[in-house]
């Protein structure tokens, strides 16, 4: 699809964007967004939070279909300007939404978004010894991206992106596990963070790790654990002299806890923790993964590991407060958070479990 004809469907989104309260898209957004769905052919893509969704075609054309509470409003419009083009039955918000309707998201802004469309793929430079002429040469990177953009928040806001995806910043460059692009072009494309939660990453905000590693109430020679220890964010907090063993799936984010010199196992902590002797460490500190329920199978699988008279702390969902407790054990709930985690609203509570 050329680029004027992209040029429709921004002002399409244009609209959309003013009847959600959103910044409007910039001039080119659109022919990001085109390139974005470039390997989707024929499938449709949920677009700017599921307000609409399209379908591209090879030859060169999209079918559009708009959700039905950007439809009346859309349908509105049109009937002021062309009164009998509209039955009165579709300028009015349907009563109830179909079951196979997608619920609305609230949007990233264009920006970011527009940010994230021209990131390219991360190179280094390498010096080359004795050529004055070109003393650097460049070389790709692997799974990495780069950008740069002035504005703090509109990148600091890309950053917390980043991270929720499984980057971490290593020498300018974004790393990452497994190829970003793909993920990359469909936040691009739907404007939201997709719900794939295999790489989603949160890291822990340094006051509610602090609160943590407070609760914990670690003594000098108490063996401490943390489970999915992430990039360190807690782990840092811990204090020095305390054993600390760290356990994190991901292989880059392990790298990066062994540089900071901590003892570090690269393996799913469920599986790991099978793997070992009951009653052997003193604390364990942990932020589990939310999604589906982790969070108790995590839990399950540290309270074996924990000496008797050992304490727990975790940082888990809002719903687990005065609802989840572990027998044997002395629960308490006494802090919540709210808003501290990037790109997310998500409040948590910090359960502290004292084995009896």
């Amino acid at each position: 699809m050329e680029y004027k004809r992209w040029g429709f469907v921004n002002d399409l989104r244009g609209v959309i964007a003013k009847f959600m309260g959103r910044d409007e898209p910039g001039y080119r957004a659109s022919e990001m967004l085109g390139k974005a769905l470039i390997g989707n052919y024929g499938e449709w893509v949920q677009v700017d939070g599921s307000a609409f969704k399209i379908r591209l075609y090879k030859k060169g054309t999209v079918h559009i279909e708009v959700h039905p509470d950007m439809a009346w409003k859309l349908n509105s419009v049109l009937a002021s300007l062309y009164p009998s083009a509209i039955p009165p039955e579709f300028r009015t918000k349907p009563k109830r939404k179909p079951k196979d309707v997608v619920l609305m998201q609230r949007p990233l802004p264009f920006k970011v978004i527009e940010v994230l469309a021209e990131m390219k793929q991360g190179k280094r430079a390498i010096k080359q010894e004795g050529n004055w002429r070109d003393p650097y040469r460049y070389e790709y990177v692997p799974n990495s991206l780069m950008f740069e953009y002035n504005d703090k928040h509109i990148s600091a806001e890309t950053r917390a992106i980043l991270e929720s995806i499984g980057g971490v910043e290593v020498d300018k460059l974004w790393r990452f596990d497994y190829d970003p692009m793909p993920i990359i072009h469909q936040i691009v494309a739907s404007g939201v963070i997709p719900d794939d939660k295999s790489h989603q990453y949160y890291p822990t905000p340094e006051n509610v790790a602090r609160y943590a590693v407070d609760a914990a109430d670690i003594k000098p020679r108490d063996i401490v654990l943390e489970p999915s220890a992430g990039i360190g964010n807690i782990a840092d907090l811990v204090p020095k002299g305390a054993p600390l063993i760290c356990v994190e799936v991901s292989t880059l984010r392990c790298a990066i806890l062994e540089s900071k010199g901590h003892i570090t196992h690269n393996d799913d902590f469920i599986k790991w923790s099978e793997k070992q002797s009951n009653e052997t460490i003193d604390k364990i500190i942990m932020n589990p993964p939310f999604d589906r329920g982790q969070w108790k199978a995590h839990i399950e699988h540290a309270v074996p590991l924990l000496k008797r008279g050992g304490r727990l702390v975790a940082i888990l969902p809002e719903g687990a407060e005065g609802k989840f407790y572990l027998d044997g054990f002395n629960c308490t709930y006494p802090k919540s958070f709210k808003n501290e985690f990037n790109n997310t609203s998500a409040t948590v509570t910090v359960l502290v479990a004292d084995k009896s």
